[in-house]
């Protein structure tokens, strides 16, 4: 049986009056929500509950990268985090640049579906990845600027002229130089080749690097991750 009010809640609004015990001592709170909620409070004063979020966030963060690839992207040139197939880079402008290729790409698909051709789904990075960012015209690298307008920059050329039947599928689309695939136009790639030989080589600034040892570029970023965790004040 409680006796008479000794103390009134301590958590800040509540007032609640809080009755002597049976046994033992009065608490500080009138419920075990109410103590919860005023350790919570006292805990973000201190500083305590964001270093703990904080941490919490880092510990997730790096259990979910464990083991994960971190291939470059090919627009901005900085690494992300390929956490399945469908993984690309998060940078907003690289965003925008996608979209307009796929704009490209469903352009293309509408062309040779008119024509009545074989239509595919086609996506501009794999197809760069598959072929390196290298022209198959040359076989020289691009800049791996697919919506440049420098005749190094690459473009997604179809094979086979879509005029002449071509079909749009991963197969029939490779990755050509601009000033390559100007050559090219509906001639076949044996004569653009032929032709593509005699001139000099196209120029290209920074030629684009897209096969590296993944595994291994995956654990320099991991390692970098935990270097920055450990330095990190909130993690003191």
């Amino acid at each position: 049986m409680t006796g008479d009010v000794v103390a009134t809640c301590l958590l800040g609004g509540c007032n609640n009056p809080i009755r002597k015990p049976a046994r033992g001592k009065a608490g500080k709170y009138c419920s075990p929500s109410h103590k919860a909620r005023a350790g919570d409070a006292r805990a973000e004063q201190d500083g305590r509950a964001e270093r703990w979020k904080s941490n919490k966030a880092k510990r997730r963060r790096e259990k979910r990268l464990e083991g994960v690839l971190w291939p470059v992207c090919l627009h901005c040139g900085q690494p992300y985090p390929q956490l399945n197939e469908n993984s690309r880079c998060p940078n907003p402008e690289c965003r925008r640049i996608r979209r307009n290729l796929r704009a490209r790409v469903n352009t293309g698909a509408y062309r040779v579906r008119q024509r009545g051709g074989r239509v595919e789904p086609v996506d501009a990075m794999e197809v760069m990845q598959d072929d390196r960012g290298i022209c198959y015209l040359c076989g020289r690298p691009t800049s791996g600027n697919l919506v440049g307008q420098e005749p190094g920059d690459p473009q997604l050329e179809h094979t086979e002229a879509v005029s002449d039947g071509g079909a749009h599928s991963p197969l029939a689309i490779r990755v050509a130089h601009r000033a390559c695939n100007q050559i090219k136009g509906r001639r076949s790639v044996e004569e653009a080749g032929a032709i593509i030989a005699t001139l000099p080589p196209v120029e290209v600034d920074e030629p684009v690097v897209v096969v590296r040892d993944l595994d291994e570029y995956a654990r320099e970023m991991m390692a970098e991750i935990r270097r920055q965790s450990e330095a990190s004040p909130s993690s003191a």
